[in-house]
């Protein structure tokens, strides 16, 4: 063959296996050598053309998006361009209609678009309108919302009110019971309250005001932005009093579509007006956005929302939105997405949802100009289709540090794999080393101040040394005292030494500089991985995602978000916002929740060791030998069935590096032909109430200590789903099928004897078989005990550490843990799976290493709770000790 040939062959089989239609992967360097939990480094370069937004993902976990990097990392315009340029969805628009009648249900959001044609288009002022008509009712819950330019901002909404109040009055922090005394309502300030609202058309202000005077001097009610400190432009006039202590209010017609901190203020004109003050943690002051120093009897209440018809034109749009007129908005999407060419349409999309309703939009009218054509007219409401963006960039270098992805908390050698869209970038060998798990805190501190780092870790510890970038201190406690001098992020780097001597070494990352702003940013990110790991867990199975539900709240973590967004907008100062820095340091909120690990592997890799006692229990009869059943139960199911176990292992990622949330399993069992008919059982050597099913088909053996499945036929077995919360090795599962025994042929050394029994030779052989037997015994048992002790010298350097381990679960119990959750808590403190094991099969007097003939078993029994009463535990409670069965 032609030798060009032959290269140009070799080039084009280059050339597909780097080359997408969407994207192109140029090199990378990555490096090799991590400790557990860091983030890993390197960099790799790809270009795009007209690529859509898709994910980069680890196969050691975690994912991102395409555009969340870019935004991260390079400038839009500069380093990469969007279609269309906004990096928002593209729409088409389709049948359109001057009246358009909508039926909401509640949850749902429905799209719809207005078209301008031509080239340079440029939009009128004060020539937009459109009418809303709804059918529903009068309600305290705003009744519909349009959302212009699709962008996640409120921009039309009912602003019609009845006078009939809604929720309860709302003081800010005024407390009654705490009221000393009253001031006189000052006629050169205000006296104003910081009230938290909820969304209304309007509402109803007033205080409770003690008239001391003759003269009939104005009282005004004004509210004010807390968040903008702007004026709303609204006040009103309270009337005039009936008797000399009254509630007088007045309605401030303001319209806001979200919950908002108002500051509501009250002054005199002149006279000598009263209203009662308490200073016990105020929200309020003297003057208008001043210290907090007192609280006033000054209150506000929502009104309900009136029947929705309104006409939406540019005067009520700059209503809704200060400062923004609605030609200006359409006139910068127009120029932003199409560079004002609409020669092939601009579509301008908006969203619209509500509650249970039908909604007629109608009476549509937005007037432009054009190249070539003065005083067009877009009437009709349209149906869109919603495509996209597309991204396009020349090679980009990327840090693959940027994207977040952490390195493993396991020793050894590991493949990292970066994938885009399903496609491997690249595969290299990486070497991680760990340790012990351990925390520190506070992540955020402030410039200049003298701060406590305190290392987080169960148990004691020998010694910490600190290189807080560059400056090297040591301490024989947890803890350290530094103060930063710069602002920034700096990472530091923690040694730990337990009193074992086990060391473990870690970086951290500590943010320095402006509580506030820290605060403001940490509550952003924290939103926006909420979002995420949202879309994410909605992916799981529903099965699966109630469990994993169980070990990372999103409900809760998105409520504790919400607080501390609330605490934030009071904060008046840093130690309002290093506050509200440290509850969310608590949070530890992944950024990612998905599949860490997984395979594949025939259930015959993992029958070594298998718990017999099972099959034994349902049978209601006992093998003459362990061995042999095993090697009986091996048999059958090797002549009778092909068996796979698949797993997957979902875990969280977030800034304490990995967290293994739950195992799922498969089980898929395929008949041979001429397999058994005869019913089988399926077997996890695993508690019962630790085991979740995708359907509930599991019961309970060895007194919950297993489970297990039954199938009345061997056609009935198929696809066995279940999942442990918390990280479980296929070999430590001890998975296996098997009928009765009665079913199983069991071979032994035996000799049988008439009508299939089997027995003994008499005579001296069974003497010498007796002798034997006790020689052997006696081997076992000292090699059992041998094994035993260095089995249990390698996992705990220090005894004390196994039976603090052995007490913390024994506590976990106590206050009603689960094993797992136990499990979950101790590996999140650095113990090992194979630790923890140890531990809780010790504290039940399960075997912990080969088969055991249990002879000393009382003795290890009596030294367990001999160490349980030196921890506290004077008056044993058995029932937090699961008794194995023998």
């Amino acid at each position: 063959m032609n030798l060009k040939l032959v290269i140009g062959v070799l080039i084009v089989i280059t050339g597909i296996a780097l080359v997408n239609a969407d994207f192109e992967f140029g090199d990378q360097d990555v490096e090799k050598d991590y400790s557990g939990g860091e983030l890993l480094k390197g960099e790799f370069n790809m270009s795009f053309s007209n690529q859509t937004n898709l994910n980069f993902t680890s196969s050691l976990g975690g994912t991102r998006s395409l555009l969340d990097v870019l935004q991260g990392s390079f400038v839009r315009g500069n380093d990469y361009t969007c279609r269309p340029s906004n990096c928002m969805s593209d729409f088409s628009a389709s049948s359109g209609q001057t009246s358009k009648t909508i039926s909401l249900s509640g949850s749902e959001v429905k799209k719809f678009g207005f078209v301008f044609s031509g080239n340079d288009v440029s939009v009128r002022n004060n020539e937009f309108n459109l009418r809303v008509v709804s059918d529903a009712s009068q309600s305290c819950v705003n009744q519909v919302s349009i959302d212009l330019f699709d962008d996640g901002e409120v921009d039309f909404f009912n602003d019609k009110y009845v006078d009939e109040l809604c929720g309860v009055k709302s003081y800010g922090c005024f407390d009654k019971e705490d009221s000393s005394g009253e001031a006189e309502i000052p006629t050169t300030s205000s006296y104003c309250e910081n009230i938290t609202l909820p969304a209304s058309p309007a509402y109803r202000v007033g205080a409770k005001v003690r008239n001391s005077t003759e003269g009939k001097g104005d009282l005004t009610m004004e509210m004010f932005d807390m968040e903008t400190e702007d004026s709303l432009g609204v006040d009103c006039v309270l009337p005039a009093h009936t008797q000399e202590v009254e509630n007088l209010d007045c309605i401030i017609n303001y319209s806001a579509s979200k919950q908002f901190d108002a500051l509501v203020c009250i002054s005199a004109e002149f006279g000598n007006y009263k209203i009662r003050e308490e200073s016990e943690e105020p929200c309020g002051m003297l003057g208008k956005f001043n210290d907090f120093e007192s609280d006033y009897e000054i209150y506000a209440q929502g009104l309900k929302f009136d029947v929705t018809s309104t006409e939406f034109d540019d005067e009520s749009y700059t209503s809704l939105n200060p400062n923004k007129e609605i030609s200006e908005e359409l006139q910068d999407y127009i120029d932003d997405v199409y560079n004002s060419d609409c020669t092939g349409d601009c579509v301008i999309p908006f969203s619209i949802w509500g509650v249970s309703q039908d909604v007629t939009l109608d009476s549509l009218m937005i007037k432009y100009d054009k190249s070539g054509a003065l005083g067009k007219e877009s009437k009709e409401i349209y149906e869109v289709d919603e495509d996209e963006f597309e991204i396009s960039s020349d090679f980009l270098e990327f840090e693959i540090e940027d994207l977040g992805f952490i390195a493993p908390n396991i020793t050894g050698k590991k493949t990292f794999r970066l994938e885009f869209d399903g496609n491997s970038l690249f595969s290299e060998k990486i070497n991680v080393t760990t340790g012990f798990s351990f925390n520190i805190k506070p992540k955020f501190v402030l410039i200049g101040r003298r701060t406590l780092f305190e290392v987080i870790i169960l148990g004691n510890v020998s010694k910490t040394e600190w290189d807080f970038n560059g400056t090297s201190l040591s301490s024989n406690t947890k803890g350290i005292n530094y103060k930063f001098e710069e602002e920034g992020d700096f990472d530091i780097e923690v040694e730990v030494t337990k009193l074992s001597g086990k060391k473990s070494t870690k970086k951290f990352t500590i943010t320095v500089g402006d509580a506030k702003t820290s605060a403001n940013l940490t509550i952003q990110d924290y939103e926006k991985r909420i979002a995420n790991i949202t879309s994410e867990f909605n992916s799981l199975p529903g099965w699966v995602k109630v469990e994993v539900e169980k070990q990372i709240n999103i409900i809760e973590l998105n409520n504790s978000i919400a607080r501390a967004r609330d605490d934030f907008e009071l904060g008046s100062s840093d130690d309002d916002y290093l506050e509200v820095v440290n509850k969310l340091g608590e949070l530890n909120v992944p950024y990612s929740i998905s599949k860490s690990s997984g395979g594949t592997t025939p259930i015959e890799s993992g029958l070594d060791g298998i718990d017999v006692s099972y099959i034994e229990e349902i049978s209601t009869r006992e093998a003459e030998d362990e061995d042999d059943l095993i090697d009986a139960i091996s048999s059958w199911i090797s002549a009778n069935y092909d068996i796979n176990i698949e797993y997957d292992v979902i875990s969280a990622f977030g800034d304490e590096g990995k967290s293994d949330l739950v195992t799922k399993f498969k089980v898929k069992i395929n008949g041979k032909t001429g397999a058994s008919s005869e019913g089988i059982y399926l077997f996890i050597d695993f508690p019962f109430d630790e085991v979740v099913f995708a359907s509930d088909s599991g019961r309970s053996v060895g007194q919950g200590a297993g489970t297990y499945v039954f199938f009345a036929a061997p056609d009935e077995a198929g696809d066995v789903e279940f999942l442990i919360p918390e990280r479980i090795d296929i070999q430590d599962l001890g998975v296996y099928i098997s009928p009765e025994v009665s079913k199983l042929t069991i071979e032994s050394g035996r000799i049988e004897g008439p009508g299939g029994e089997k027995k003994f030779k008499t005579g001296g052989f069974t003497l010498w078989i007796i002798v034997l037997l006790v020689v052997v015994l006696v081997i076992y048992v000292i090699l059992q005990e041998w094994y035993k002790r260095n089995y249990e010298s390698r996992l705990f350097k220090n005894k004390d550490d196994l039976y603090n381990l052995i007490n913390f679960v024994f506590n976990g119990r106590a206050h009603g843990l689960k094993d797992g959750e136990v499990r979950h808590k101790l590996g999140g403190s650095g113990w090992r799976g194979e630790q923890i094991n140890y531990a809780i099969r010790k504290l039940d007097g399960k075997r912990t290493g080969m088969w055991e003939i249990p002879i000393l078993k009382f003795f290890e029994k009596r030294k367990v709770r001999q160490e349980l009463g030196k921890r506290g535990h004077s008056e044993m409670n058995t029932k937090f000790i699961k008794q194995p069965r023998f």
